[in-house]
């Protein structure tokens, strides 16, 4: 592997940890450099802008969850389940994920991103199509649903944690995020 590949995942690895923790407004890009262990102008020169940086994370988020959490329209109760439990082992992916929405969503529609859920859209319709899922959502708002069901241990609010069964463990929340999305979506 090259130097300079080795210093853009070096930056990207640095960055991920700074976005997750202070979104986009918050990053300091001399804090991003600082941590990889390079000059503040090669992160422009590898990125342009600290938008154009946080955007190379997230896709290389999107992308990771992609292949880790593979999509089955056919089965989306599971697909929340095993997405659910990505969120969890990996909750920097969650994060990125809320800040993508709050600083960047409309704005800045990431190729990546856009074709992903256009593809998962697809798949949906499909399914419904078929009979094997609920046509009582459309395609567009079942997948919503679904992946905000799976996200929501990973990104609670401290309130709701507060009042929730402190002895439920990850297999019950887990059970909870599944059937809910079972719930939206049995024929």
């Amino acid at each position: 592997m090259n130097s300079s590949r080795i210093s853009r995942d070096k930056l990207l690895g640095a960055a991920a940890e700074e976005f997750g923790e202070r979104g986009i407004a918050g990053a300091r890009v001399e804090r991003i450099a600082a941590q990889a262990g390079v000059s503040k102008g090669l992160v422009y020169t590898h990125f342009g802008s600290k938008d154009e940086l946080f955007d190379a994370v997230f896709a290389d988020y999107v992308l990771e969850t992609m292949r880790q959490v593979p999509f089955t329209a056919a089965d989306l109760p599971e697909y929340a389940g095993r997405l659910h439990d990505w969120y969890l082992a990996n909750p920097a992916a969650a994060r990125l994920s809320r800040w993508y929405s709050l600083e960047r969503g409309e704005d800045a529609q990431l190729e990546t991103v856009s074709t992903s859920s256009a593809a998962k859209v697809e798949a949906i319709t499909t399914a419904q199509e078929q009979g094997q899922i609920s046509s009582r959502l459309d395609a567009p708002t079942m997948l919503l649903a679904v992946l905000t069901l799976a996200s929501m241990w990973a990104v609670k609010p401290p309130e709701i944690t507060m009042l929730a069964d402190r002895t439920q463990g990850a297999a019950v929340r887990r059970r909870a995020v599944v059937e809910a999305v079972r719930a939206l979506t049995v024929p």
